[in-house]
């Protein structure tokens, strides 16, 4: 077995689980085979539902390593129809719209204290595959605005 540690992404983690199963090989010898510990077979097999969820979401990049919900839910889906619909009406949105936006959904969801941190912000963008592309209308000035 490898003794450096590699984190798999779910996308790997769900091939992983469909070999294991089509095998029908014991986990030890399994693991043996592929180079994989048993305790990560073990929590694949245990979360299972959880990663075929978030691998099929179309909102999920499954290049991700965890699963990580937000810790103000509410704050985030608000956020996310916020964006869903502004891209339906195709409204380009910057970074600041965006972080000034949840701090006002913040406050409308009954959190007055809780700020739009840059951490809680990229989480966001990775948790709902976001990213900011730089569009070139105008020679002079570079407008940088965020798509799924």
């Amino acid at each position: 077995m490898s003794s450096t540690r590699k984190d798999l992404t779910l996308g790997e983690k769900l091939r992983l689980y469909n070999d294991f199963i089509c095998t029908g090989k014991s986990t030890r010898a399994y693991c043996r085979e592929n180079s994989v510990s048993r305790s990560t077979l073990s929590k694949v097999i245990l979360t299972i539902d959880k990663i075929k969820e978030q691998v099929e979401s179309p909102l999920v990049c499954q290049t991700r390593k965890r699963i990580r919900n937000a810790d103000y839910a509410d704050i985030d889906d608000a956020l996310q129809q916020y964006f869903t619909h502004s891209c339906t009406q195709n409204v380009q949105l910057t970074g600041r719209q965006l972080r000034t936006q949840a701090e006002k959904l913040a406050k409308d969801l009954n959190h007055p204290d809780w700020k739009c941190s840059d951490g809680w912000f990229d989480r966001w963008k990775k948790r709902h595959n976001i990213t900011c592309r730089v569009s070139d209308h105008h020679h002079q000035s570079k407008k940088h605005s965020y798509h799924r």
